[in-house]
């Protein structure tokens, strides 16, 4: 098996969110990971049901190229509804080609059909429950927000403990002994002594 040329996200399943009244879309974003060209297409094994816009295209080296796969309307037949493959082929190409993808594919499916990877293989997933329509960009703020939210959280946390042990060395350094002070703190952190 040859090295992977691009990498699929989400790399295992794209899942579509009802109702299925109208077109669902959802996106593939296929990235180059290697130093030159490298040229895609994607297939369906139901393509009657689906529109991918594109469905190939030429990615630059450390580029990323979004496609969307759109799940036409209709009613779905529960047998089929989980069963739906695709898969991402590609080939590494050189800069100075200049013939459309298509007939590069064509071409090397006759001369050397071998050069096109096409590892790249996930199925996808129906589900009826309507829900909001999260892209990659509002996965990675959410997850952003929730990191920022729990280092506030920690740090307002460490402040509560040093002024906890600093009130208590200032009860210490006033000639307390130990076993006789009494304290309760506050939220405010302050010390009342009994």
């Amino acid at each position: 098996m040859s090295p992977p040329l691009v990498r699929v996200t989400p790399p295992f399943e794209l899942v579509f969110h009802g109702p299925f009244n109208k077109v669902i879309t959802e996106k593939i974003y296929i990235e180059n990971i290697i130093s030159s060209n490298v040229c895609f297409k994607v297939k369906t094994t139901a393509p009657k049901r689906y529109c991918v816009r594109p469905n190939c295209g030429i990615i630059k080296p450390n580029d990323v190229h979004e496609v969307q796969v759109m799940l036409q309307k209709g009613d779905l037949i529960l047998n089929d509804k989980n069963k739906h493959k695709f898969m991402v082929q590609s080939i590494a190409i050189s800069e100075d080609v200049d013939q459309n993808v298509e007939q590069i594919f064509k071409e090397t499916e006759k001369t050397n059909p071998s050069l096109i990877n096409d590892e790249h293989q996930g199925s996808t997933t129906m589900n009826e429950s309507p829900t909001a329509d999260y892209d990659i960009q509002t996965l990675v703020e959410k997850k952003k927000e929730y990191e920022v939210q729990t280092l506030v959280e920690k740090k307002k946390e460490m402040s509560r403990v040093v002024s906890i042990k600093t009130t208590l060395h200032r009860i210490k350094d006033a000639g307390y002994p130990s076993q006789e002070a009494h304290c309760r703190v506050r939220n405010s952190s302050s010390v009342t002594s009994q």
